[in-house]
């Protein structure tokens, strides 16, 4: 009778362990995203906007510029929601737009949270890169006393790290509002070894083409994420 009974607890143990198995091994994902179908396109010079039609709600994206078409399904994780947002660059107001952290056709392309960076972490490194380039242009600025120039900036970093310099030159890239700064990409004519581009956060609202000088801390290899990092960068400058 011992015997039967220790043979009918056997097969309910291995039982349970089979029901039990399917949902243990059952992956889950770290990173939850969301999908859609992109009902309309907008591109600026850096960032693409997607309007998808998520199980019937309109819903706004944006995210570094990528391919997006209408029709097509993307998959995105959310990074921050921002009301009542105002590109300059579009002319247009949205009411509520998602800042997606990384947006894919293939939601098994994101990186998870748990550390699975193996697989297909160049495919979303490939989409989801910075755009930080910018064509040198023809300009000449004249450095009156207490202006730090481009060039020297980069020859000294190490010597100004830290430190509060005036620079002033023509604004060749603005991104305004991200990450609640305005973002410049200033240029005086002056380079050093190809470094001719300084990259200023701040709150002054400006255009691009203006002629500008501006003060503020000197920070070395700042790193954002998604591909956003600076070895120099001017740090919440003011208008001079």
């Amino acid at each position: 009778m011992k015997n039967y009974i220790l043979l009918i607890t056997m097969i309910a143990l291995y039982a349970s362990c089979q029901f039990n198995t399917p949902e243990e091994k059952k992956s889950k994902k770290t990173n939850d995203y969301q999908e859609g179908v992109a009902k309309e396109v907008l591109q600026t010079s850096s960032y693409t906007y997607i309007l998808l039609d998520i199980d019937g709600q309109e819903t706004w994206i944006a995210g570094t510029k990528m391919n997006a078409s209408v029709g097509v399904k993307y998959y995105y994780i959310q990074n921050m929601v921002m009301e009542n947002f105002q590109s300059k660059e579009l002319n247009r107001f949205f009411d509520s737009i998602i800042f997606a952290q990384q947006i894919s056709t293939n939601p098994d392309s994101f990186v998870t949270q748990a550390g699975n960076q193996a697989g297909n972490q160049a495919e979303n490194k490939a989409e989801y890169k910075a755009d930080l380039t910018t064509a040198k242009q023809d300009i000449k600025i004249v450095h009156e006393k207490g202006i730090t120039s481009i060039a020297d900036i980069y020859s000294n970093k190490d010597k100004y790290a830290g430190t509060v310099l005036t620079v002033k030159g023509v604004i060749t890239k603005y991104n305004p509002e991200i990450m609640k700064k305005n973002w410049i990409h200033l240029q005086d004519g002056t380079e050093k070894e190809g470094y001719f581009d300084l990259v200023i956060t701040t709150l002054v609202n400006a255009k691009l083409g203006d002629t500008i000088t501006m003060s503020g801390k000197i920070i070395l290899d700042k790193d954002f994420g998604y591909g956003y990092k600076y070895d120099v960068l001017l740090e919440d400058a003011v208008k001079k």
